[in-house]
């Protein structure tokens, strides 16, 4: 949490939680970091997507696992003493399709009866303006890369100023088949959202995710799920969305490119490698986000 108060991030911190709170012990540290960001006077904030809706359920009972649900309880008045606030936002759509929003018509922030208190459903967007900051936004899914390249000394410098201030890029992999679970379409549904605020994202295809690019799919209107291919198609011409897959991965499974998907780029490990780590393009920033669906 030092280094984050040195490399002049902003002055929150939040976590991006994608899991629920008992197959997964990622929430047991989740905790622990919003602890210590409230230690370190940053305000903590909980974002809450996919399954990670479920850390606010009201009336948890676990027999041998922290009550996540106490716990964020316990934090909310903690951060309240230091005087700060802790955020906690819930995608609302992942909420109603999970039985936490009952109502036809909400209001913009909602609080379910089902929730615990100050956990708050809202529509992604609003969860996405926090991406558009520069705090220090993780997730148990994910890696930060810093540049420590960027030099505070030419903050002055009009150029730089306003690069410091753009969004911090964002890479987003999808790791999992189409169609089995909610991550592929949470994965992309999540990038597209923020490239709609103006965020530079890039969705990469990886490990199981390349079958995304396989034949032609064709889903019928009783299966109830959205055809992901032409979700990806429907959203060639965006100017802050770029979509890769990862040809080893391909190769690896024996899978053959479907030339009809030409917004789509093959890449190599080498360009992998560029993906992830090269900032020149984004030389004064202090960090890229990328996240793993």
């Amino acid at each position: 949490m030092e280094k984050i108060n040195a490399k002049k991030y902003g002055d929150n911190f939040g976590i991006l939680e994608l899991k629920g709170p008992y197959m997964s012990r990622t929430s047991v540290h989740i905790l622990r970091a919003l602890r210590t960001s409230i230690n370190e006077d940053l305000s903590p904030e909980l974002y809450a997507y996919l399954d990670g809706v479920h850390l606010g359920h009201d009336s948890q009972r676990p027999s041998e696992f922290e009550n996540i649900a106490n716990g964020l309880i316990k934090l909310k008045h903690e951060s309240n003493e230091k005087a700060l606030k802790l955020n906690m936002l819930a995608c609302s759509r992942c909420g109603t399709a999970r039985g936490y929003i009952k109502e036809k018509n909400i209001e913009q922030y909602h609080e379910s009866k089902d929730a615990i208190p100050s956990f708050i459903f809202c529509n992604l967007n609003k969860i996405i303006d926090k991406f558009e900051l520069n705090n220090l936004i993780v997730s148990p899914n994910s890696i930060l890369i810093q540049n420590v390249q960027a030099d505070e000394s030419k903050k002055k410098d009009l150029t730089t100023l306003q690069l410091i201030n753009a969004p911090p890029p964002l890479i987003v992999l999808i790791t999992h088949s189409p169609y089995g679970t909610e991550w592929t379409f949470g994965g992309i549904s999540f990038a597209i959202a923020c490239a709609n605020h103006s965020i530079p994202t890039k969705v990469i295809f990886i490990e199981d995710g390349v079958y995304i690019i396989s034949g032609t799919h064709n889903i019928r209107e009783e299966d109830g799920i959205f055809n992901i291919q032409e979700i990806i198609e429907a959203t060639y011409d965006m100017e802050f969305i770029e979509y890769y897959v990862h040809k080893p991965s391909l190769d690896a499974r024996m899978n053959h490119f479907n030339d009809s998907l030409e917004g789509i780029k093959l890449i190599s490990n080498e360009n992998l490698s560029q993906l992830l780590f090269n900032s020149s393009e984004n030389q004064n920033l202090f960090h890229k986000r990328i996240i793993f669906f």
